[in-house]
């Protein structure tokens, strides 16, 4: 590029991707002639979508998972030891162990059940769904079994903000599922799944007052209903939303992603 006063060598162009990793500058002024060299590194995300699935590995969280206590109001320690026994630890000291004979599901969250400020821990293990409370003390009704194995959850809602969890949850088949705590599905739940693995919970995303999910597996990122059923995203090919894709909400009706073709598209929900 010639200018007046200065040359500038910029490269490469590659395969028609826009690609920049140095710049040379030859500058003049009334005394000198000065020479830079400018190296800048950018990331290229153009690339072929994967027409099968290579990495099929859901990560699941070991804890120790971190929760309030109600009757301290310090954080707490809830987790698992060797022998799976459920123990809580506050500022490095057990207060108390009791038996368990599965593993966590990765997730365990304080909610607060009764509505009285006195917080219970939520947790999955094998096909059920348990409620402890700060002493180690199961609560009554729980645990509550959903009839199928559990992935990776639950994942617990307060969506009026009146106490009255629901809680999704990714099982062993490949689905994810909302329950109250009851392990009621809501009659107007329609499931979640994919052709391929689902990799992780839903992320929930507010759109013009309306709340959507954002599921990640592990070809793509698809955007569900709040109550599932059919996704709202339809892109093919090398359009497909990429698995890592930032989920950004624009002009409050519509979400931007980055697709594998590199380009940035809008979707709709309005």
């Amino acid at each position: 590029i010639f200018t007046k006063d200065a040359l500038s060598v910029i490269g490469p162009y590659v395969d028609g991707i826009d690609y920049c990793p140095f710049v040379f500058r030859v500058t003049k002024d009334k005394k000198n002639t000065v020479l830079r060299a400018q190296f800048a590194r950018t990331e290229v995300k153009r690339t072929k979508a994967p027409e099968k699935e290579r990495d099929t590995t859901v990560v699941i969280p070991e804890g120790p998972y971190v929760v309030k206590n109600s009757g301290t109001g310090k954080m707490n320690e809830f987790y698992q030891n060797s022998h799976l026994s459920l123990c809580l630890k506050q500022d490095g000291k057990d207060l108390w162990a009791i038996p368990c004979k599965e593993k966590i599901c990765g997730y365990a969250e304080t909610i607060d059940y009764f509505a009285n400020g006195k917080l219970q821990i939520l947790f999955g293990a094998g096909s059920k769904l348990y409620l402890i409370d700060r002493l180690g003390r199961f609560v009554g009704g729980f645990p509550v079994d959903l009839g199928k194995p559990i992935l990776l959850g639950p994942k617990p809602y307060d969506f009026n903000g009146v106490h009255k969890y629901n809680a999704l949850v990714l099982h062993k088949d490949n689905t994810i599922e909302m329950y109250s705590l009851k392990g009621r599905k809501p009659e107007a739940w329609k499931g979640i799944t994919a052709d391929e693995t689902i990799k992780a919970l839903p992320e929930k995303v507010e759109v013009a007052g309306k709340s959507y999910w954002v599921v990640r597996t592990s070809i793509q990122t698809l955007i569900f209903p709040f109550y599932g059923g059919t996704p709202v995203t339809t892109f093919e090919g090398d359009k497909k939303i990429r698995p890592d894709s930032p989920v950004t909400v624009i002009d409050g009706a519509s979400l931007e992603v980055e697709c594998y073709d590199g380009q940035k598209r809008t979707v709709k929900l309005k």
